[in-house]
């Protein structure tokens, strides 16, 4: 057993009676160790994870808060359960110093695939100083292949437990006096199983010497079971104390001495203490002791109970249960007893205290088998509230609505939960219904107040400001009336809310405080998380972007539950406010998040998340994969938050000036139009479309308005914006120095990187000389740095105004969308004539300069159609194609477009096409890196890396044509990412390790060794709860494609 203190895990696999718990807690008695016996219950993931948490609680303290929230929540199982083991591995690796042995004892009862998983995530997961140790009697179905592969698993069996002949006679000579002559027939008789070599041994006992081996050689006869057999022998000679036990407590998997005395038996602690001396019977676990399982099952068919019997047990055990307050185990004895009437008393009893505990799954599993007439309100509710924690919306209602029918009515408790269900389901309207079921005619209870600040709160999302405030007000005068601290910490919530919408921000932190330290004193961490999101939204609003963040991490912290409601808000908090602080690809990795977990649980609310990615695209330059995103995210918004649609529109605006100039002018205006959290960003937008449309006088309007309400607000981030709009919508020499200069101060106060280098950029090109020269160098170099691209046809904004346009007369952008450029001016939309004259130069530029037959592109163009009617069509495609590029003939027709009776192709000599210069530079840069000119390679890898703006024609994603070039170019970005991170890691910039890594994930999701790369990187940082929970996203990935996952690299921090 030694060798497992050099393993993560060690496998011991015996059937029952090989001595697997003896063997070990010899072997453990001088070592730091920690034990849990799994029973059946274990099966429920919850249950086995507070299990293993009590269990290693001496060696590490309380797991944490964040632990216990989340045993009381439920979700997709196996992610929760690889979250619940990073938890556990978090408190094991901040406290364990020394070697810890974690004995999981009788894992066959428990092995559900998500138990399983949780398991499999410890062995991955934990630290160095954590050996874990299974003991089955069954295979076990563990993904610990790459773990064997790695030699961190040692395996034991049976035959490594099993006697040898030696090991018997030893045992014989002790037991029996005899040297060598039964050994061999013992051994051969039992196959050296240790439980049967003890038994017979104890039966040989009273039998004369010269009868030993006739006795031993009745074992072999057909139909005589072994061990039931010795157990009678050996049974027949116990003391009746002893029998009585045994017969009394096989009924249930553990026992306690006080137990054994509460169902009768006298003096209980001899008989127990005697045979765990003697190795018979009863094993000694942590807590309690339990019946070998092989006695267990004798004891049961030799001396049966009836069922009246057992049931008058379980009921005894029960009520000593509950006596004790340990009402879980009390519950289980009434659910094994079937006794319903008294389970149905204890649950709605004890069924909150239950649900406080982490039991929400044990509780819906108990009342869900109680009849219907015994299923009360009041159980009902408490059904509810349980599924609410699991965020099983549906079932939650449906829940409320039964307890209502039960009850005659809903009243405000009820309603309260039924808007709760709805509002966390993304359900508004539904939810502003359900608070109206509870009547006119309010009280000034608890509940009331708690239902007057639920509704505030989803009247203030609507921004209905007079209904909320008044709710709000209502809701703090019923707190007061209370006291109690929940009402407190929800109606200052609700009041702060409504102070944010309406500026009066001394007021909203002042109520926060008020809410922040009413929900720590009641224990509910959920609202905890809320209202330390809700300030850190505050914070970001104001531009106070790095105190918003450390807001967020003790939100996710509390939030970091499986479930999406609570955290994926706060996610949304952090992913907004990374990226007004530029970091685009850590914003970008947040917002997926978002968008994957809405899609898994159907919540209404995932435009968010769409709407977030569009504006990372937006500022990264990708202006297709942004338009997607916007409006989808528009449309998913439309009927659920009121603030949703103008988001998105103020970034939709911005990225359609080229495209379609009227509808980016109407999304700005109607954007102004519509409430927003944030008044002046819309006005922003609208000046940025304005200037991008040549109508200064409009963008100048749209400025100054701005700037009013931004400083009425406290808007620093929206007043930066507006005083760079003014500089280019204003006809006064020497304004755009200073207004650049003060806006620079703000933006380097907000710590905002991107804003920051395009407003030095700026500032650069409106200054002349040697030093501006290389101020915009440097500009250009950060933004490149940061993932974003620049070019003249950016998304309306300041880098649009200052990027200098392409010196070539025809362009073609593929990279993360198409635009064709003259002149460095983008085509408009309108100038194709046709969709095919568009789609043909796709596929040329696609063939990357090849010849293109003219079938071939005929069938691309116009697939299955007759080839002998389709000439023309391709002519005239053709010549529009060529009027398009070249519209003033100033070329010969053959310049850009070659052209015979054969086939077409583009000119690469002349059409410059942005593809091509990527793979050209990754091309170059990768072989000097093979070559070993690592200084040289890095500066064309890094120029590479700066140009793929995102995958080959990603308009176009199921088109044949673009496949064999889109993955040539992505495979060509991962390499040269790949290198960057590696070359980054090693000089021990994590940061920008970081960014290629999350880069590198943006394209390919599933790419294993960037998600192992970003965790290793985070832990070297320091970052442990981001590294664990990229870990998890890496496990869930693999789980995606049936890929094992590699363990949790160990790594020292910096």
């Amino acid at each position: 057993m030694d060798e497992s203190f050099g393993k993560r895990l060690t496998l011991l696999v015996a059937g029952a009676g090989y001595g697997k718990s003896t063997l070990l807690a010899r072997w453990t008695e001088d070592l730091r160790s920690a034990w849990y016996t799994a029973t059946a219950e274990d099966r429920q993931l919850s249950s086995l994870a507070a299990g293993i948490a009590d269990a290693i609680r001496p060696h590490v303290g309380a797991v944490g808060s964040e632990f216990v929230a989340a045993l009381a929540e439920s979700g997709e199982e196996l992610a929760r359960a690889e979250m619940l083991a990073a938890q556990l591995c978090d408190a094991l690796d901040t406290a364990l110093t020394h070697d810890l042995v974690l004995v999981l004892d009788d894992v066959q009862e428990m092995s559900s695939a998500p138990s399983l998983r949780l398991v499999e995530g410890l062995c991955r997961q934990a630290p160095e100083t954590l050996h874990v140790v299974l003991v089955s009697r069954d295979e076990l179905d563990l993904r610990v292949d790459r773990l064997r592969a790695q030699g961190q698993v040692l395996e034991l069996s049976s035959s490594d437990l099993a006697f040898t002949p030696e090991e018997v006679d030893a045992l014989a000579v002790a037991l029996l006096g005899q040297d060598g002559e039964i050994a061999p027939s013992m051994h051969a008789a039992t196959g050296g199983w240790p439980a049967a070599v003890r038994l017979a041994l104890e039966a040989l006992v009273p039998v004369s010497a010269n009868e030993r081996h006739s006795a031993l050689e009745r074992l072999r006869r057909p139909g005589s079971p072994l061990f039931s057999f010795l157990a009678h022998e050996v049974f027949e000679r116990e003391p009746p104390e002893v029998q009585e036990l045994v017969r009394t407590v096989a009924p249930f998997e553990s026992f306690t001495i006080e137990l054994c005395e509460a169902l009768g038996l006298a003096q209980p602690e001899t008989a127990i203490t005697g045979l765990v001396k003697r190795g018979l019977f009863v094993q000694q676990r942590a807590q309690d002791f339990a019946l070998h399982a092989l006695v267990r099952d004798f004891a049961r068919s030799a001396w049966p109970w009836t069922s009246e019997e057992e049931q008058a047990l379980h009921l005894r055990a029960a009520a000593w249960l509950e006596s004790r307050g340990r009402f879980e185990d009390a519950m289980r004895e009434l659910a094994v007893a079937a006794h319903e009437p008294e389970l149905a008393r204890l649950l709605e009893s004890y069924g909150q205290a239950l649900l406080t505990s982490g039991g929400a799954d044990t509780f819906v599993r108990l009342a869900s088998g109680l009849p219907a007439a015994l299923r009360t309100a009041e159980i009902e509710k408490l059904v509810g509230e349980a599924l609410v924690m699991r965020t099983d919306y549906d079932g939650a209602i449906a829940a409320f609505d039964r307890a209502a029918a039960k009850s005659g009515g809903v009243d405000a408790g009820l309603a309260w939960r039924l808007g709760m269900a709805h509002h966390f389901s993304g359900d508004f309207a539904g939810a502003l219904s359900s608070y109206a079921r509870a009547g006119a005619d309010r009280g000034q209870s608890r509940d009331d107040a708690l239902l007057a600040a639920w509704e505030a709160g989803t009247h203030g999302l609507f921004y209905r400001l007079d209904e909320a405030r008044g709710l709000a007000d209502e809701a703090l005068r019923l707190a007061e009336l209370c006291s109690d601290d929940r009402a407190v910490a929800a109606a200052s919530a609700s009041a702060a809310l409504v102070a944010g919408r309406e500026g009066r921000f001394v007021d909203a932190d002042a109520h926060l405080e008020t809410a922040l330290a009413a929900a720590a004193r009641c224990g509910d961490l959920l609202l905890l998380s809320r209202i330390r999101t809700n300030v850190a939204s505050g914070l970001t609003e104001r531009g106070f972007y790095v105190e918003a963040l450390v807001q967020l991490d003790e939100a996710m912290g509390l939030a970091e539950i499986p479930g999406f409601t609570s955290g994926a808000r706060t996610l949304t908090n952090r992913a907004n406010t990374r990226l007004r602080l530029g970091l685009l690809d850590e914003a970008a990795a947040d917002f997926h998040a978002i968008v994957e977990l809405s899609r898994k649980t159907a919540n209404k609310e995932i435009g968010w998340g769409l709407v977030g990615l569009g504006d990372v695209y937006r500022e990264q330059g990708n202006l297709s994969l942004a338009r997607s995103a916007y409006e989808e995210g528009i449309s998913r918004l439309e009927d659920v938050t009121a603030d949703g649609v103008p988001a998105g529109l103020t970034g939709l605006a911005r990225v359609l000036v080229d495209d379609d100039p009227a509808a980016a002018r109407r999304h700005a205006e109607r954007a102004v139009e519509g409430p927003a959290r944030s008044p002046a960003w819309p006005l922003n937008t609208l000046g940025w479309v304005a200037l991008a449309l040549g109508d200064r006088e409009g963008a100048a309007e749209a400025a100054v308005a701005a700037m009013r309400l931004a400083r009425e607000r406290d808007d620093r981030h929206a007043l930066a914006e507006a005083l760079e709009i003014e500089v280019f919508a204003s006809d006064e020499p020497g304004l755009g120095v200073a207004r650049l200069e003060e806006a620079l101060a703000i933006w380097r106060v907000l710590g905002s990187q991107v804003r920051l280098a395009e407003c030095e950029l700026a500032l650069a090109k409106l200054s002349s000389g040697v030093e501006a020269h290389a101020a915009r160098d440097r500009a250009e170099r950060k933004l490149r740095a940061l993932g974003v691209r620049i070019s003249a046809n950016a998304a309306a904004g300041l880098l649009r105004m200052v990027a200098s346009p392409t010196p070539v007369a025809v362009a073609v952008q593929a990279l993360g969308g198409f635009v064709v450029l003259r002149d460095g001016v983008p085509v408009p939309g309108s100038a194709w004539q046709t969709r095919k004259s568009r789609d043909l130069l796709k596929i040329l530029v696609c063939r990357r300069g090849r010849a293109t037959p003219r079938e071939l592109a005929m069938e691309a163009l116009w697939p299955g159609e007759d080839p002998g009617v389709l000439g023309n069509r391709l002519s005239v495609a053709l010549s529009l194609l060529r009027l398009v590029v070249d519209p003033d003939r100033r070329f010969p027709s053959e310049h850009f477009v070659r052209a015979d009776r054969e086939s077409i192709s583009v000119n690469l000599d002349v059409v410059l096409v942005d593809v091509e210069v990527f793979l050209h530079e990754a091309e170059t840069g990768l072989s000097l890196r093979a070559a070993g000119e690592k200084e040289e390679a890095n500066e064309w890898l890094a120029q590479a890396e700066a140009l793929y703006a995102g995958e080959v024609l990603e308009g176009d994603p199921y088109t044949d044509w673009t496949i064999s070039l889109r993955e040539d170019a992505r495979a060509a970005y991962i390499s040269v990412a790949n290198a960057l991170a590696r070359d980054a890691s090693e000089s021990e910039n994590h940061d920008l390790a970081l960014r290629y890594f999350l880069r590198i994930l943006g394209r390919d999701p599933f790419d294993e060794g960037a998600y192992l790369g970003l965790v290793s990187t985070l832990e070297r940082c320091g970052r442990r709860g981001e590294a664990r929970r990229a870990y998890r996203r890496y496990v869930a990935r693999m789980g995606e494609i049936g890929a094992t996952p590699a363990a949790f690299p160990n790594v020292t921090s910096a």
